[in-house]
């Protein structure tokens, strides 16, 4: 359509190329038209204004985006073929001017504008509507032997130019349904070209994805792998994925052995919710659809908080061992979607790998300040904790008991009773003093033997004395059972206290010992404060 309304308004521009040159031509070899025929005059007024009218009209068209009517078209045309034969006609009979040509280049240049013209019929429209217009136009001077050698001369030539339009216009033709149909391979493998090209486009788009997934991944790696430090480790993978994947809401639970959850860690962006609540209702609804599943539960739209309207749920699991959970929110709806819980599935299996190591690394921490029989810290862990709790003591100016506990006979246990038993005397001596000082959160560690020590902050002499005492009286109560042995054992105990009794902080332990050891000398089963020192 856009080719035909570019030829159409070309040509009307030739059209009035055309009766400007007639009118110009007249004028100058005649003077003022209406002179000598107003015929000729109005003919050429009407078709300029006819010429502008139909430019105007496909101007409209074109603006208004409607497709021109073919049939309005066509029927211009032939109407243009009217106007022309009687100006040819009427300029040939008043000024003795020839331009049948000019007919016949419109006649030619309509034939080539038209699609599907009947040849018959159009040849037999303009080859009448020039004899008829002549023939109205000479009246009886028709049969003048001038005119008749003109018509015959005109009849012949449109015979000939008919020939020959007819030939060279079908070549024209079948070479233009040869270009379009070029035109048309070309045009379907542009097509292929353009889908192929979008295919391309979506994988190279897939391509830079997985790239920018893979260097993300990397990046992620390298920040949570900082730290075998399962406090630290836990705070980069909850930065990670708050700082690098933009989520407004992170919380990671880690369990035990026995499935119980024995951390929580939450970190939230832009969000005004009430910490434990939330964390309750995310616990409840793990109890309700999450406890024993190992694969990632979403909930695209919550009812929590408009900070978390996307939900997602990730166990940390490895050879279907549960470690935790990750759950992550972020405030728009439908947010997981198949891309993103990809990426997430690549990340929780990093975390898995990372979390192992974790906890391995912490069991073997934990082995070498540990003491394999009573799992009470051992020396190494003294080691450690002895600078802490000092500068704790001396900073704060707060008093730190340090007693030496010894069980009374243990040699002759092992002798009459054997190791094994002597074993279990151990093991039950350390759970009961483990739990019975956790109650004031003291340290207790395996010095030695069958030695233990108890670091306390933060006790009066009195109180330190009482609580020891009634430590003591719970040893001597207990009964050790193993097998069809069943024994009472005792303690005798050294303590002392610094700043209050030694002052000397490096000579603590060994003030505390000596203690012990004036227990031992003095009847054993006994608590024994050591001498105050300057």
């Amino acid at each position: 359509m856009r080719n035909l309304v570019r030829t159409e308004k070309k040509y009307l521009l030739y059209h009035v190329l055309i009766l400007s040159l007639i009118s110009f031509y007249c004028l100058v070899s005649y003077g003022t038209l209406h002179k000598h025929d107003s015929i000729v005059n109005y003919t050429i007024i009407f078709w300029c204004m006819f010429i502008i009218i139909k430019y105007i009209g496909i101007e409209l068209f074109i603006k208004k985006k409607r497709i021109l009517d073919v049939g309005i078209l066509n029927l211009s045309r032939m109407l243009e073929i009217i106007l022309c034969a009687i100006v040819v006609a009427r300029l040939r009979y008043i000024y003795n001017l020839d331009i049948t040509m000019v007919y016949l280049f419109i006649v030619l240049e309509i034939y080539l504008l038209t699609k599907n013209i009947n040849l018959k019929w159009y040849k037999f429209y303009y080859i009448i509507i020039f004899l008829m217009i002549d023939i109205v136009t000479y009246k009886l001077d028709i049969i003048n032997i001038n005119n008749i050698g003109y018509l015959v001369y005109v009849f012949v030539l449109f015979l000939i130019i008919e020939g020959e339009m007819k030939v060279n216009i079908e070549a024209i033709r079948r070479k233009l349904r040869e270009n379009k149909k070029l035109i048309e391979g070309i045009r379907g493998k542009n097509i292929e070209l353009k889908i192929k090209e979008s295919e391309i486009n979506q994988l190279l788009k897939r391509y830079k994805d997985e790239v920018n997934e893979l260097y993300l991944l990397k990046v992620i790696g390298n920040f949570i792998n900082t730290s075998l430090e399962e406090d630290v480790f836990i705070e980069n993978v909850i930065d990670a994925l708050v700082g690098v994947i933009n989520f407004n809401f992170c919380c990671v639970i880690l369990y035990n052995e026995n499935g119980q959850i024995v951390e929580t860690y939450v970190k939230m962006i832009l969000c005004d919710i009430d910490r434990v609540e939330i964390i309750e209702m995310i616990k409840n609804d793990i109890d309700k659809n999450f406890k024993d599943n190992t694969g990632i539960y979403i909930k695209n739209q919550n009812d929590y908080n408009e900070c978390l309207n996307s939900n997602i749920i990730i166990p940390i699991c490895k050879r279907d061992i549960k470690y935790g959970e990750i759950i992550l929110a972020h405030k728009d709806n439908n947010y997981f979607n198949d891309s993103n819980i990809n990426l997430l599935e690549d990340i929780r299996m990093q975390v898995a790998l990372a979390l192992e190591n974790v906890i391995l690394y912490k069991k073997v921490k934990k082995l070498a300040v540990t003491d394999n029989l009573t799992k009470l810290y051992n020396r190494n862990y003294l080691e450690k904790l002895w600078p802490f709790i000092v500068k704790k003591a001396t900073e704060a100016n707060q008093n730190l008991v340090v007693a030496m506990v010894d069980i009374d006979d243990f040699k002759f246990i092992n002798d009459n009773y054997g190791h094994i038993f002597g074993d279990q005397v151990l093991r039950d001596l350390a759970r009961i003093t483990k739990k019975f000082f956790e109650t004031y959160e003291g340290k207790v560690i395996r010095y030695g033997g069958e030695e233990l020590l108890i670091l306390i902050l933060k006790m009066e002499k009195e109180v330190a004395n009482k609580i020891l005492d009634e430590y003591r009286e719970k040893i001597q109560k207990h009964v050790v059972k193993f097998n069809s042995i069943e024994k009472s054992i005792t303690i005798s105990i050294g303590f002392t206290i610094y700043p209050l009794i030694e002052k000397n902080i490096d000579k603590a332990i060994d003030s505390a010992d000596k203690a012990l050891y004036s227990s031992k000398h003095s009847g054993k089963n006994r608590v024994t404060l050591a001498k105050e020192t300057k």
